[in-house]
């Protein structure tokens, strides 16, 4: 029996200072995003960049809190890869392969994830989004 799949969804501004990134439940602004489930195996983060002004890759980790101290991923830097034609909007994505992931008591709120990143130069917005599966 295949397991549930859904993803949790984010927005928000990076700069070449880390910042962090709530990415949960937000059917205002994505109508079928969900909580992340306390039981989960983490299948991918993709996000979205709407602007890109000067950054050329983006160093990012997930984390259950807001500040980063509970680092759920090692930290990695990503290219940002602008497509064919426009340089001011791009993306990243990265599997997860799966990682398991358990709700801890380190966690800022329930059902969100954190992604913690900066740009090399510049800024960049956009939308993220955690793809997972119910373990």
């Amino acid at each position: 029996m295949p397991l549930p799949i859904g993803f949790s969804y984010g927005t928000g501004s990076l700069s070449d200072s880390f910042a962090a990134i709530a990415v949960a439940k937000d059917t205002t602004n994505e109508a079928t995003s969900q909580s992340i489930p306390n039981k989960s195996l983490l299948d991918k983060v993709r996000f979205s960049l709407n602007t890109i002004s000067s950054a050329a890759q983006i160093t990012w980790y997930l984390a259950e809190d807001s500040l980063g101290k509970h680092a759920l991923t090692p930290s990695q830097t990503t290219t940002i890869d602008t497509g064919l034609s426009a340089s001011t909007f791009g993306f990243i994505s990265a599997s997860l392969d799966g990682f398991p992931y358990r709700r801890t008591s380190k966690i800022t709120t329930a059902g969100t994830m954190y992604l913690i990143a900066k740009t090399d130069a510049g800024t960049a917005t956009g939308e993220v989004f955690i793809h997972w599966r119910r373990a």
